[in-house]
């Protein structure tokens, strides 16, 4: 494919855009740059928008947990099949909240690293904003001979004049945000602008900010006018701030992930380059870990969960082993029937029984001491869902156990065996019939070739044998079913065969 084919540059032109868009997740576009304030509001918000974006992602993990843990209390009030329809979708769906939390922790030191240099950088910016109007206060001119005498000595007097509303604030306490009128970005990288600050640039001449001054008159300095070279009859000192500040860029590639931030930041300015080079590395590897945790996706719906690629496929490896796939078309109509023995024959039924369950089943006070009339979808709190399963599940252990009792006393599937069995006749009560009709009628066994030849009859497994299979009602595709899910996705024991199929 040449490079003038129309796909070909359309592909180019998204992963290019998508790059960009990654990259920039963190940042604000068109971001007006000169101020320390300017710069710490644009690093605090790099922190904060890490912070949401992390959020999210649990917030995704949690909702897949909070839907298992309702599917599972719901399926611990139904009856085996649904039950094992709503344990497969429920560990489905802790699956992708344990894969969420799985991304986030591997990336969660990078974005607890990245978040905290955001912080460093922004606060020192905004300690900057303070410093930047230190300055060294005006001393007006006196007699030279007072002007170095004790305790009337000159002296250059420093002072630091502290925000009124707090660094970057305004008066009603909200902070500074950062003007939207630069540049719009091209997406080919991103920056990151600090303020550094530098000494001051002092004045040359008498009468300059940080100058002496001299002149014939004593007073106030206001500018050098107030001050004559050479002369020395009265000395003063013209004052001025000590610090000025200068913007410095840190910039990225974003067609290159492994690059970090650089900038170049002159010897005699700080924050040094040594200070914030490591913050700024930090800074790049939350960006590379957001862009990662971003990709965190859980679904929530069970219709689409039951008839998914990937629960197909994990079926396919419970019946054809590790090397199984849906795809093979040998073993794809046994995952079929088998899914739909769980599921029903159609996905709908997923939300006949599962999704309409969940808004239809209100879990008793007795459950989770609540008001008894909360819905099962409706219910966050993970204590109460587990009690409402743990509730369920004894409420059917015990009805389970009442109905085996019910079951022993009267059996539920009679036939003539189950009749009371006539009294075996003894071999005394045979062996007076001497004919094969009376003998019979007797309800005895005859054999002229024995002796006695009428004796009593011998019972044998065979007829019991016969009959049980003869009356075995579960299908071949029922009981590899049932073996299949006791193996499905690990909960070797979650469902007894006794409780899946009966037999009778």
């Amino acid at each position: 494919m040449d490079d003038s084919n129309p796909n070909k540059q359309l592909l180019l032109l998204l992963l290019v855009a998508g790059a960009a868009l990654q990259a920039t997740a963190l940042h604000i576009d068109k971001a007006q740059v000169t101020t320390p304030c300017d710069a710490a509001a644009y690093l605090r918000h790099i922190s904060k928008e890490a912070s949401l974006r992390l959020r999210d992602s649990l917030g995704r993990a949690k909702a897949a947990t909070e839907k298992a843990a309702q599917v599972k209390a719901l399926g611990a009030s139904k009856q085996a099949t649904e039950r094992a329809a709503a344990t497969i979708i429920a560990t489905e769906l802790e699956r992708q909240a344990h894969a969420a939390l799985q991304t986030v922790l591997t990336n969660l030191e990078a974005i607890t690293n990245g978040i905290a240099a955001a912080g460093r950088l922004s606060g020192g910016q905004e300690l900057l904003e303070e410093l930047k109007g230190t300055e060294i206060k005006d001393y007006n001119k006196k007699t030279a001979a007072e002007a170095v005498t004790d305790g009337q000595a000159l002296k250059a007097e420093p002072q630091i004049k502290p925000a009124q509303h707090g660094s970057c604030k305004n008066e009603d306490g909200s902070r500074a945000k950062v003007q939207k009128t630069g540049a719009a970005s091209t997406g080919t990288k991103t920056s990151i602008t600090l303020l550094t600050v530098k000494a001051a640039a002092v004045g040359t001449n008498p009468g300059q900010a940080l100058t002496l001054c001299g002149h014939a008159s004593t007073g106030a300095i206001t500018d050098t006018s107030s001050c004559t070279s050479t002369n020395t009859v009265n000395l003063g000192l013209k004052g001025g701030q000590i610090f000025t500040t200068t913007p410095a860029a840190a910039t990225r590639a974003n067609s290159d992930t492994g690059t970090n931030y650089k900038i170049t930041i002159p010897t005699d300015q700080v924050p040094s380059q040594k200070t914030v080079d490591p913050d700024l590395a930090d800074i790049k590897e939350l960006e590379d870990a957001i862009r990662s945790i971003d990709t965190i996706t859980v679904q929530l719906d069970l219709e689409q969960i039951a008839n998914s690629a990937a629960l197909k496929n994990t079926a396919a490896k419970a019946i054809g082993g590790e090397s199984a796939s849906y795809s093979d078309s040998a073993i794809q109509p046994r995952i079929d029937s088998l899914l739909k023995e769980i599921f029903g024959d159609k996905a709908a039924n997923v939300k006949t029984n599962l999704v309409q369950g969940l808004d239809d089943t209100k879990p008793p006070k007795a459950a989770t001491g609540g008001s008894g009339e909360q819905k099962l979808a409706e219910i966050k709190d993970p204590k109460a869902l587990v009690d409402a399963q743990i509730y369920y599940t004894v409420r059917r252990f015990i009805d389970g156990q009442e109905e085996k009792k019910k079951n022993q006393a009267t059996p539920s599937c009679s036939s003539k065996a189950d009749k009371p069995a006539e009294p075996s006749k003894t071999a005394d009560e045979c062996k007076k019939h001497t004919t094969s009709e009376a003998c019979k009628e007797g309800g005895c066994e005859f054999d002229d070739k024995k002796e006695p030849k009428c004796f009593p009859k011998v019972e044998t497994d065979k007829k019991d044998e016969k009959y049980f299979l003869k009356n075995l009602k579960v299908s071949v595709l029922q009981a590899f079913s049932a073996i299949a899910l006791s193996e499905f996705y690990n909960f070797k024991k979650f469902a007894p065969f006794y409780e899946i199929y009966e037999i009778c």
